[in-house]
Order: structure tokens, then sequence, then C-alpha cells
């Protein structure tokens, strides 16, 4: 069995990050890409569960992030977070990683399911 810290897993996660945000291809200036990461991490850093003020910061957060104006004028960003990331409730950027967490980001959710079985 493998042993990952939050912290690596955590990593993981801005790794992936990162990396989308800053592959041209997605059609993201650096400035529009270092927002991107900042929205994230303000919604990474809720933390949601029985704390409901994290859950409504949480909130807050998502909510900056589909108002801006990133969100609003970038399809892709769209698709990409709304698929990738906000509509995965284990892997949700609500709160440090877990090792199934892990195994979704690097993986997939095919091979997780497979795993799981």
């Amino acid at each position: 069995m493998c042993d990952y810290s939050e912290a690596e897993l955590t990593a993981h996660r801005e790794q992936a990050w990162t990396r989308w945000v800053k592959d041209h291809k997605h059609g993201l200036s650096t400035s529009e890409a270092d927002t991107v990461l900042i929205l994230l991490r303000a919604c990474a850093w809720a933390q949601p569960g029985e704390d409901e003020d994290l859950a409504a910061l949480y909130k807050l957060a998502v909510n900056d992030l589909k108002q801006s104006d990133i969100w609003k004028n970038h399809l892709m960003v769209r698709q990409w977070l709304s698929t990738k990331w906000l509509n995965i409730p284990k892997v949700s950027t609500l709160r440090p990683l877990q090792m199934n967490d892990f195994f979704l980001i690097k993986f997939g959710r095919a091979v997780y399911r497979k795993i799981k079985m």
C-alpha cells in the first residue's frame, strides 16, 4: 500500500491545476491562469463538512469562481472545472485530498471504478 501524505496529494492537485491553466491550448493568458489558480485555491481552503462557516465560505468561493469573467468568457475553463473538479464530491476542491482522490486525479474515473470493485 502506498502512503501519500496530505501535502503530497495536495501538491498533485495543485500540479494538475497549474499544468492545465498554463497550457496555451486552453487559451488563458498568464494573468488569467494565475487568477484561476487563486480562485481554485480559495475553494480548496474552504473545506466543507460539519463546519457551517467553512461550507458557507466554500459556496462563496465557488460563486466567485462562477461569477468571474474567466468563467464566463472561457468555455474550456467552465467545462474542465465542471467535469473534472466541481462535480466530483470526493475530489472536490473543498478539502485536503485522500488516497482515493489521488487515483481519481492521476488515473481518472474509469480506473478508480475498477480499483474500487
